[in-house]
């Protein structure tokens, strides 16, 4: 089984229905349903997802949208050492550096984003939900 570590895109994605990105967000959260795949992301990618689903859908729908999204993928721990690792990275976006720093000790297999070439510098190799689609089917 892969094991993977989505960034807020993808997620956002699904819970907006945000097009043309929305059919190979579905396709990625259902082989996590399937057990086709293990999902992570962290707090920090929870909070952007809010932020974001928020200004198209009310408080509560939101939160439940939310809810739903966790009975699927798993939160990581993000700590002080996470940070300071990110601080220190060589990579230009600092959210981005979280991200990869909080998947490091999941053993994931890829981090699932858009931005592919933001995460050039990452631990693990990034890859956008179509590429990972390709690879579980």
């Amino acid at each position: 089984m892969i094991h993977a570590f989505i960034d807020c895109d993808v997620i956002i994605d699904l819970l907006t229905r945000r097009e043309p990105h929305f059919k190979e967000s579905a396709l990625l959260f259902q082989s996590a349903l399937d057990k086709q795949i293990q999902l992570f992301t962290s707090p920090l990618a929870i909070a952007n997802v809010h932020y974001m689903v928020k200004k198209s859908k009310d408080e509560q729908q939101t939160r439940n949208a939310i809810s739903k999204l966790l009975t699927i993928i798993e939160i990581a721990d993000m700590t002080k050492n996470t940070v300071i690792k990110a601080l220190n990275s060589d990579m230009k976006d600092f959210e981005d550096a979280l991200q990869s720093y909080t998947a490091e000790p999941l053993a994931c297999d890829y981090i699932i984003t858009r931005n592919t070439k933001d995460y050039k510098k990452a631990l693990l190799e990034a890859k956008t939900p179509t590429e990972i689609n390709q690879i579980i089917q």
